[in-house]
């Protein structure tokens, strides 16, 4: 009877021991992912970059890194070179070919178009999710394109003759996030519902971002994104023509950040 007593004490407390480790290390977040996609980079073998859109329905969130078991390596490319992806609360961001992503290298194997290559991806409160994303067709840089310094989005460069948009950006707190006012000159916002996808000078809307992560589209002079974790933050704002190519003049961007300090 004394040992039946003994082996129950014993098992109650490793139950209990059990449930407080999981307590500690359950994921105490929520993030949905979809629309997840890879798609090779032309002349560089086994190189596959993911893109996707997460949709975090609880707290402030960071994408922490990414693998794959069939990849040698895995990494967090972003414009902003940092090393995880803050993620507002509320909100909806997206891994972006014309902003943050991830690259994986060495992937075994061949590429093919359908191919679908396992992937992980390791949130600070919402845990691992992970998918087997469907191979695409390659990227292509022998466009005009400006891969290191912004993602490897297409840009659309100001011709001489043509007036050069300027946008300015500034950040205030709010009740539940943050409100990014946008000023532009010599620039006109599209409405969203007549975009034709084509490009016209001095046209457009804004991709917006934070740390280089793509937060989505502005079509007015301002824009609200969710709370963000303790921390000190880049916002910037970048000026597209309605088919999404950036506007460049003299081979730069034409793009305006701000810094917002989060007390968490």
């Amino acid at each position: 009877m004394h040992v039946k007593r003994v082996l129950s004490a014993l098992l109650v407390a490793i139950l209990g021991l059990t449930i407080v480790f999981w307590w500690v290390n359950r994921p105490t977040g929520e993030i949905i992912l979809d629309g997840i996609n890879a798609r090779p980079v032309m002349d560089h073998p086994g190189s596959l970059y993911v893109f996707a859109r997460l949709t975090n329905n609880s707290e402030p969130d960071w994408l922490n890194s990414a693998e794959s078991g069939e990849a040698m390596r895995a990494e967090i490319f972003s414009p902003a070179d940092v090393d995880r992806l803050p993620i507002p609360a509320n909100s909806s961001v997206q891994l972006a070919e014309d902003g943050a992503h991830i690259r994986l290298f060495g992937v075994t194997g061949d590429l093919a178009v359908g191919r679908l290559v396992p992937v992980t991806i390791a949130f600070q409160n919402a845990g691992k999710l992970r998918a087997n994303v469907k191979v695409g067709s390659p990227l292509d840089f022998t466009e005009s394109r400006i891969a290191e310094a912004y993602g490897v989005g297409r840009v659309l460069p100001i011709p001489p003759g043509e007036k050069i948009p300027t946008v300015d950006v500034h950040a205030v707190k709010i009740v539940d996030g943050w409100r990014i006012s946008v000023s532009v000159e010599d620039f006109e916002f599209s409405n969203p519902d007549e975009m034709m996808g084509t490009a016209e000078f001095g046209v457009g809307h804004g991709h917006i971002y934070i740390s280089g992560l793509k937060l989505g589209r502005v079509y007015e002079d301002s824009v609200d994104i969710g709370d963000v974790a303790k921390g000190r933050y880049e916002i910037s704002v970048i000026l597209v023509s309605d088919d999404h190519r950036a506007f460049t003049t003299g081979g730069e961007v034409i793009a305006a950040s701000t810094i917002i300090e989060s007390d968490g």
